[in-house]
């Protein structure tokens, strides 16, 4: 059986106390530098080391395994709670055979993707093998940057910019992702989203998808975990016994909504109005959840004609 566990990226990353117990550089000033869409050379080389050896000196420890979870990445963290806690049925915890760094479209989310793919991967072997850390097998893991998956009203002129551009490409980006990774298990296998760190706008669109993806049938299981803080257990979300009617789905008005194509006089059912927002302009445009049933739609029946200005590359 295969496990993929997607997980989210921060930038929490550079607040753990393992890599400040280090601190051979600013890494309050590295995170205003990255918020500000600049680096400075060798910071990243330089804090991957600085995070192994944090790390190293904590894992090497006899200390409690909450302990040495509190001082790490939230992310290396709920992994190593993933690998070591027994599921809700008591069963044995599932191995991971692909582990998915999900990051931002930003250079906080790639610095920090990059600063914990060393970290899972451990080439100078700093942290014990028998200490519990989560290690990871280099050709197990994936970094997926998300186009789009930004938002914020600094350095533009136009705010509704980034809301558009976030709600129709990172959106539709992140749909695309998890799909892919979901497409290629089988029914037997397991898919997981690891909420606990990374863009919490991207929470309740984690939360639809495991809902939406784990009805279906044959299909592999799909659910959601997040670890609370200093918390000793994951919170579980398993998807509702529920199932999604796509037939019911109003195609024709979601597919043009967006366009040049006059929706306006078309207006959509009672039923049907969650999938749906207007502009300024009063053009009917599809809402963020509208955007995120459209894109997974289009997924699972190819033969939709796609809507031709999104982006998905």
């Amino acid at each position: 059986m295969s496990h993929t566990l997607i997980t989210h990226i921060g930038v929490s990353a550079l607040s753990c106390e393992a890599l400040r117990s280090v601190q051979s550089q600013n890494y309050d000033r590295i995170a205003e530098n990255l918020a500000l869409g600049s680096e400075r050379p060798a910071a990243l080389e330089i804090a991957q080391r600085d995070l192994l050896r944090g790390l190293g000196r904590n894992w090497g420890r006899s200390m409690q395994p909450r302990q040495q979870r509190m001082v790490s990445p939230a992310e290396i963290a709920a992994v190593s709670l993933l690998l070591t806690e027994r599921r809700p049925d008591d069963a044995p915890p599932l191995p991971i055979t692909r582990l998915v760094l999900l990051s931002s479209d930003t250079r906080g989310g790639e610095f920090c993707a990059r600063l914990l793919e060393q970290a899972f991967v451990d080439p100078e072997n700093a942290i014990p093998q028998k200490s519990g850390y989560p290690h990871m097998a280099h050709e197990q893991l994936y970094i997926a940057p998300i186009r789009g998956l930004s938002i914020t009203d600094e350095h533009t002129l136009d705010p509704a910019s980034t809301r558009q551009n976030f709600v129709r490409n990172g959106l539709r980006n992140y749909v695309r992702a998890v799909y892919e990774e979901y497409r290629a298990l089988g029914p037997n296998d397991t898919l997981t989203l690891n909420i606990t760190s990374g863009f919490k706008g991207l929470v309740p669109t984690a939360r639809d998808l495991a809902l939406l993806l784990g009805s279906r049938a044959h299909g592999p299981q799909v659910e959601m975990v997040y670890l609370y803080q200093s918390s000793s257990e994951l919170v579980r979300y398993a998807p509702l016994p529920m199932s999604f009617v796509w037939d019911d789905l109003p195609i024709t008005l979601l597919r043009e909504a967006g366009t040049d194509i006059d929706t306006v006089a078309v207006l959509p059912k009672r039923s049907d109005a969650y999938l749906f927002e207007y502009q300024a302009s009063q053009r009917l445009q599809r809402s963020p959840i509208g955007e995120v049933i459209w894109t997974l739609y289009t997924l699972l029946y190819p033969g939709v004609v796609d809507v031709p200005h999104a982006d998905l590359s």
